[in-house]
């Protein structure tokens, strides 16, 4: 019970923080039960903007689309900077105004765009933008779904941390750079570890997850070494605290693909001074 209220509290504070501001870059992300991989775009696009930013939940209006599975969400509003389809049905209703980057090799091909965007996840520059590095004191940690999380704690609680994906974006990546292996049903928790060069698993997606495998598939398209969902037992926790898993370093270099995105995302902020 004290957690949905803490859940429902957060999600109303984070409505009342990023409402529209003077000065405000208007953007778009999902806002539901408080999940840090939805949770981490006002502090992506607000630190690379350089400027606050609000979330124009009608999206009325030209906007950034932000990081996420939301790609369904675009309209001829949008400028799409890093997000993704959620599943391989998933159709566009109205085409973007522009895409200048892509989540994955799988969301372009769905676009049919011919030109060359940028591919990636951005959220994989979090970490360096909080200054957040790996410094493990734990032997493994589990990012579970969020709606995992109690199911996990319950069953796998006794034999490693299990990170909680509700608490704030430096809560988690600062949990997950507590680790030495990183196992994770939670996309953007393999992305963290990824980031900083954390071994890690990825662990079969929960059974209500929108889209299923599409979104892991679509990300790991842009790393060297795509991977497969693995069964979360008490063996396999065991086992990875004796043996280190492959991190999937993306094949652009983090301070490459940072340096381009942050370009883009101020070329977007340009644009939308442009649109009427």
């Amino acid at each position: 019970m004290l957690t949905k209220i803490r859940k429902k509290a957060t999600k109303l504070r984070n409505v009342y923080t990023f409402r529209k501001k003077k000065g405000a870059i208007p953007c778009f992300w999902h806002l539901g039960s408080p999940n840090f991989g939805d949770d981490l775009n006002p502090e992506l696009l607000a630190q690379l903007l350089g400027q606050p930013v609000w979330r124009n939940k009608k999206q009325n209006a030209p906007h950034i689309l932000g990081v996420g599975s939301i790609l369904e969400r675009a309209n001829q509003h949008s400028i799409v900077m890093g997000s993704g389809f959620i599943s391989a049905k998933s159709e566009l209703a109205v085409n973007p105004k522009l895409v200048l980057a892509a989540r994955g090799h799988l969301t372009k091909e769905k676009l049919g765009l011919n030109e060359e965007v940028l591919l990636g996840d951005p959220a994989v520059i979090i970490p360096s933008l909080l200054g957040i590095s790996h410094m493990p004191t734990w032997e493994v940690a589990i990012v579970p779904h969020v709606d995992s999380f109690q199911l996990y704690l319950k069953n796998f609680g006794h034999l490693c941390k299990i990170i909680d994906p509700s608490r704030s974006v430096r809560q988690v990546v600062s949990d997950i750079a507590s680790a030495k292996v990183i196992l994770s049903q939670s996309l953007h928790g393999l992305v963290m570890a990824d980031a900083m060069r954390i071994p890690n698993i990825w662990i079969t997606p929960h059974q209500k997850m929108l889209g299923g495998e599409f979104k892991f598939h679509d990300y790991y398209s842009t790393t060297s070494l795509p991977k497969l969902p693995t069964h979360l037992t008490d063996e396999l926790i065991t086992r990875e605290k004796a043996r280190e898993p492959r991190v999937s370093a993306p094949k652009i270099p983090l301070v490459i693909y940072q340096a381009e995105y942050t370009q883009l995302l101020k070329k977007a902020m340009s644009l939308l001074k442009t649109y009427p």
